[in-house]
């Protein structure tokens, strides 16, 4: 292997070098930024507060069904 003037040269291994450096500081950062993100998102979702929505979606869901079904066989 051959440093200057052959196949690897002073200027790829800086090049590479910095790629490395760089996916690294990026990684780190995404890392951080999802952990921020994550810790955001819990101290503003109330978790009790979106299953009752949930629940009361699902009911009222429930009782149009039975409401559209009931029409449809009186419809007949």
């Amino acid at each position: 292997m051959k440093i200057n003037g052959g196949i690897i040269s002073t200027g790829n291994l800086i090049v590479m070098a910095t790629i490395v450096v760089s996916i690294a500081i990026a990684w780190g950062s995404m890392n951080t930024t999802l952990s921020q993100l994550d810790e955001k998102i819990n101290e503003k979702a109330d978790k009790d507060l979106i299953d009752y929505k949930i629940e009361v979606i699902m009911r009222d869901i429930g009782e149009i069904k039975d409401m559209l079904d009931i029409m449809f066989t009186n419809a007949k």
